[in-house]
């Protein structure tokens, strides 16, 4: 049996791809994914062309993996932009929020609760405790808010 004998049929690709993507869920990242996604175009090129040569599917294997790659960096580059969560943003994930106000604000300076959290704040307008407010502007771990007109 020669090493050829391996990718006389589709079959082989196909289970090959199938592994690969066990492993990748097994040990995941994202690496094997490729190479699976790849090996399976493989399996569907030798189901449309069953007596492509050897060297004919390891050129359409390269090919798929390209794809598979070029394709995924695409999709994830537009998934991040579509959903932007405020994950590992710090306070700037609560600029456009709104608060309310927890303690009159004195000289332009108070508190204010955002979701379960209470924080220092200035305002350049007299505030007063249960107004709402909206963060408008983070400067390290003070937000800088304004009335919600």
């Amino acid at each position: 049996m020669t090493i050829s004998a391996l990718f006389d049929s589709y079959w082989y690709w196909l289970s090959a791809a199938l592994l690969l993507f066990i492993l990748e869920i097994i040990a995941p990242g994202v690496f094997l994914m490729w190479i699976g996604l790849g090996a399976a175009g493989v399996g569907v090129f030798l189901l449309l062309f069953p007596e492509a040569p050897l060297a004919l599917q390891l050129i359409a294997l390269a090919f798929s993996v390209t794809a598979a790659v070029c394709l995924g960096m695409v999709w994830q580059k537009k998934n991040r932009e579509t959903h932007h969560h405020g994950l590992n943003q710090g306070l700037e994930s609560y600029i456009g929020r709104t608060a309310i106000v927890s303690q009159d604000f004195v000289s332009g300076q108070g508190r204010v609760r955002l979701d379960d959290s209470f924080f220092t704040a200035l305002a350049n307008q007299p505030l007063v405790t249960g107004q709402s407010v909206i963060v408008i502007n983070v400067n390290e771990t003070v937000l800088q808010v304004q009335a919600v007109s």
